[in-house]
């Protein structure tokens, strides 16, 4: 055989020993490493979308994060931020004072919880004028603290004496943050009073009369005898001479006003509800 042909074939079969040997190697050796970066890759992939779409949306979600914010630092309601009794009932103790005062008895019913927060159920027994009754509930509706007024009853009081007064019983939900994570305190800001209400809706109108029990002048039954522009001089239902000037008190009133040019003395009278003016002219 000629050198020529014979190192065509060596050449060719070590050709062919590195080429079966070349594959052999790449997918019994090197395969399942390409496939391990592959997988790598394809991961590293995801991750970088995962942080590019996150990174997108950073301006958003810091935008969105302050106006969350700005919202909890100036939302006028505040969960409790806890449900201790003693600092529910300091809150409510404060809520009553001053022209919102009432005399009540404070009693936890119930307390229940739901995730991130609980409710406290409280009940209020008391009496309290009714106008000032008026200004507690305004206090604990328009105050920071959630609390919701489940129940109110009212009842007035027929008592003489004490016609202005009601008796009332309300039934409290107030909320309460139980997330540890939370880390502002809450302000607890508390509202002003309504002020002065101008009607008693439980006030009778018309209501017995109290008796005379101070003996005072009754206008009805006592007779003028003199008068100045100081004072008057009246006979009074017992026969007794009685000196009165303007503004002195008689039975169910006062005395008004002295009208010396008509010779006469005008009273302002409550007849349980009926106010009446009476004027009693000298004979």
């Amino acid at each position: 055989m000629k050198h020529g042909i014979r190192n065509s074939l060596i050449l060719a079969a070590v050709l062919i020993v590195m080429v079966v040997g070349g594959w052999f190697i790449l997918d019994y050796v090197y395969s399942p490493q390409i496939e391990e970066l592959e997988q790598q890759r394809t991961q590293r992939e995801q991750e970088y979308n995962s942080y590019a779409e996150t990174a997108a949306m950073y301006e958003e979600t810091l935008l969105e994060l302050n106006r969350q914010y700005y919202i909890r630092d100036n939302h006028p309601k505040e969960l409790f931020h806890n449900h201790r009794s003693g600092r529910v009932f300091d809150y409510i103790r404060q809520l009553n004072e001053g022209i919102s005062f009432t005399n009540f008895n404070y009693s936890i019913r119930d307390s229940v919880t739901h995730g991130e927060y609980g409710i406290v159920t409280v009940l209020l027994r008391g009496e309290g004028a009714y106008r000032n009754l008026n200004n507690f509930v305004h206090r604990i509706e328009h105050s920071s603290a959630i609390m919701h007024i489940a129940n109110l009853q009212i009842t007035n009081i027929t008592e003489l004496g004490r016609l202005s007064r009601v008796t009332f019983e309300m039934t409290l939900q107030l909320y309460y943050n139980r997330d540890d994570r939370l880390e502002w305190q809450p302000r607890m800001y508390m509202a002003d009073a309504m002020g002065n209400i101008g009607h008693n809706p439980f006030y009778p109108l018309i209501h017995p009369v109290p008796p005379n029990t101070r003996n005072l002048v009754e206008v009805d039954d006592s007779r003028l005898v003199g008068i100045t522009s100081q004072f008057i001089l009246l006979r009074d239902q017992g026969g007794t001479l009685k000196r009165l000037t303007v503004g002195d008190e008689v039975y169910l009133g006062t005395l008004q006003r002295i009208d010396t040019d008509r010779q006469e003395a005008i009273f302002h009278l409550n007849r349980g509800g009926i106010f009446d003016r009476v004027r009693m002219a000298l004979d």
